[in-house]
């Protein structure tokens, strides 16, 4: 069997109508759940129980042993001890079962000896396996469920199907009565079969699954997982990924600033953003996100209208909403003049809407949301606490709000805060009304602004345009050849000269090992100039005071020439260039996603103050956009400024030739760095570059 399974085993688990589960004893606590799970979701399939005690009080049919199974059996669930796991597994499969939901038997459970074992009998056998040390899965449409936590009774079959690493996420999702509606859940476990990438795969087809959610611990098959994505962009499915496990990228050595400033982390980041996925950093974060593309929102959800009950929160929410860059637009004149003739002591009829104390609750809130959903084309925010409060009166309010709600997906319920036990009479109507709930102020305005850039980019991530300049793999080896000077790191003169070679501008200059030629070289460029200390493996110039700027004089040039020789066997006679931004742009090469491109605010301070960005390769115009307006200082480079505007194609056309010089190089080279690239009206130019060789 190979590695990992292809999405067509898991839709074949997924219609599983005879399952048997081992090690069903009376006194399985597991067991029993699993099979009352099956009974819940099989949609008519039938479970057999088997174990010498086993009973028919679960609703599964008892049997001894799996020789007693009268009939083929689609799926086995093996539920017994580390010491009987192999056994078992051997059994059923000499029974001819080939699929199986394995919770136990990873290295956590009977050690790395047992989990070695199981692997080589997965591939003697050719099974095909979920897990090992996983929950399961449920399928809440059509079954079925061999999954060894417990589901709320309120949790709902909806459209958001999850697949996680983490079995306490899925049983997080399966306690989560009338919030997030799922099509299926998923739980991979150690992953001796079943995969990230192939679940994901399956979701994307699953015509019931219009949104997804990933919770990664580590990625074994890194293409297919961003195929996955890809596919998921071109079908308009969002995806929500939290990746745990955040290191650093040790690999690209600490020669280049590139290899103290970009993490696992950030190139996985550069994935996703070019697949338009929306990463999250916590749990929280992935579930009001679920919660609301699951219910789907009818109206955009960067423009909103808060109805509130509070004078004080409501300014709070005004605050966040500035922070995230939702908008609070105001309500038209229509709208207002209605509400003011409702409510003659409404002063102002403005959003945030306060109607508190206007009048009776019941009829005050039916009437206000009622009027403001049918004036406004807004998402209406109810910003009511209440709806976790103990006290009949504030869950009146909570239901007023509500009953004027016609139409799914154009309002959100939020508190601002408080308990985590909401009313489950108003959960259910939220759920029976396509209305999200939420809590939290600044996390649910961070959703709904995440949502906007999402539906604000989707049109253009269905493509990869490809890098702009690339060269052939045998020129980049002949320029390579010609130009690389050292070991650890390329000189800065012949790392600008492969720049100047495939076509991105660098300032004049002129290589010199004597002070009269220095002198020569800078009358002839005309002042001021740069002078730099040049030999090859001399990464960090400025670090070893090896950097005079500003030299207007031919005395200034003599002095900072003689200086610099003395220490170096040549000097750089530059052009001194002034910029009205720097950038670093630093390609290299990552070896689970291949060719990638870190951005960032450049200079001698870059690392402490960069703030970069990864653009994963092959990358596109609109990619190096969509990355650049996700930082503060990407939002200057992209709308200017005091009425400066940068050209952010030039800037996004480095990226790209970068990404294709280090995609042709083949191994041959770790980083190409350009730190600083000055950034001018009238374009763009490399002032310092390193090339660090493999």
């Amino acid at each position: 069997m190979a590695a990992s399974e292809p999405a067509p085993v898991l839709a074949e688990l997924t219609k599983a109508k005879v399952v048997a589960v081992v090690g069903a004893s009376p006194r399985n606590a597991a067991a029993q759940v699993t099979i009352s799970n099956l009974r819940r979701f099989g949609a008519g399939g039938r479970c057999y129980a088997v174990h010498p005690g086993a009973s028919s009080d679960a609703g599964a049919i008892p049997v001894a042993s799996l020789a007693d199974i009268p009939e083929p059996v689609d799926l086995c669930v093996p539920l017994v001890g580390a010491g009987s796991l192999l056994s078992v597994v051997d059994a059923a499969a000499g029974f001819g079962v080939k699929r199986f939901v394995i919770p136990g038997g990873g290295g956590n459970e009977g050690g790395l000896e047992i989990a070695n074992d199981l692997k080589a009998l997965i591939r003697a056998r050719g099974l095909s396996i979920v897990g090992p040390n996983c929950m399961g899965f449920v399928s809440f449409r059509n079954g079925p469920a061999p999954y060894i936590g417990s589901i709320e009774p309120g949790v709902q079959a909806g459209h958001v199907g999850l697949v996680s690493h983490s079995g306490s996420i899925c049983e997080i999702c399966t306690a989560l009565p009338w919030r997030i509606g799922f099509s299926h859940v998923i739980s991979l476990g150690n992953e001796f079969g079943l995969d990230m990438a192939a679940a994901l795969e399956f979701l994307v087809a699953d015509a019931e699954t219009r949104v997804i959610g990933l919770f990664v611990e580590g990625i074994r098959r890194p293409s297919e997982l961003r195929e996955g994505l890809e596919a998921a962009a071109r079908l308009d499915k969002p995806v929500v990924v939290l990746k745990v496990g955040r290191s650093a990228i040790g690999r690209l050595g600490a020669a280049s600033h590139t290899g103290s400033m970009v993490g696992d982390c950030d190139v996985f980041s550069g994935v996703l953003r070019a697949a338009n996925a929306i990463e999250v950093r916590d749990v929280d974060q992935m579930l009001v996100l679920l919660e609301i593309l699951g219910k789907g929102l009818l109206r955009p959800a960067g423009k909103v209208v808060l109805v509130g009950d509070s004078g004080g929160q409501a300014n709070l929410f005004a605050d966040l909403a500035s922070d995230h860059g939702v908008d609070l637009p105001r309500l038209g004149e229509d709208t207002a003049s209605e509400l003011r003739r409702l409510f003659p002591k409404l002063h102002p009829a403005a959003n945030p809407l306060d109607l508190w104390a206007l009048g009776p609750p019941r009829e005050v809130y039916d009437k206000g949301v009622s009027t403001l959903l049918s004036g406004e084309p807004h998402l209406t925010v109810f910003g009511l606490d209440k709806f976790l409060s103990t006290s009949q009166a504030g869950r009146d309010l909570v239901a007023a709000a509500l009953a004027g709600v016609s139409t799914p997906g154009s309002a959100l319920l939020m508190a601002y805060g408080g308990s985590d036990s909401a009313d489950p009479a108003l959960l259910e109507a939220c759920w029976r009304q396509g209305i999200a709930v939420t809590k939290g102020a600044d996390l649910t305005l961070a959703a709904l602004a995440a949502v906007d850039r999402w539906h604000a980019w989707r049109g253009g991530s269905k493509t990869r345009d490809g890098a702009r300049g690339a060269v052939e793999e045998a020129a980049f080896e002949a320029l390579a050849e010609a130009l690389g000077d050292g070991e650890l790191a390329w000189s800065e003169h012949a790392s600008k000269q492969l720049l100047q070679r495939v076509g991105i501008p660098v300032p004049n200059e002129v290589e010199v090992r004597t002070v009269d030629a220095a002198v020569a070289s800078a009358s002839d460029m005309g002042y001021p100039v740069a002078i730099k200390a040049s030999r090859p493996n001399l990464p960090h110039k400025s670090d070893g005071n090896g950097v005079r700027l500003n030299l207007g004089s031919e005395g200034a040039v003599a002095g900072a020439a003689a200086e610099l020789l003395a220490a170096f066997p040549a000097v750089l006679v530059c052009e001194q260039v002034s910029a009205e931004l720097e950038l670093i742009v630093s390609a290299f090469c990552d070896p689970d996603f291949g060719p990638c491109c870190l951005v960032g605010v450049g200079g001698s301070w870059v690392e402490m103050l960069g703030d970069p960005i990864v653009v994963a390769g092959p990358g596109s115009f609109e990619a190096v956009r969509r990355a650049l307006a996700s930082r503060r200082w990407g939002r200057l480079l992209l709308d200017g400024a005091r009425g400066r505007q940068f050209p952010v194609d030039a800037v996004a056309a480095i990226v790209l030739r970068l990404i294709g010089v280090v995609g042709s190089a083949r191994g041959r080279v770790k980083v190409i760095e350009v730190n600083p690239l000055f950034v001018r009206a009238n374009g763009v130019v490399a002032v310092d570059a390193l090339v660090i060789p493999a």
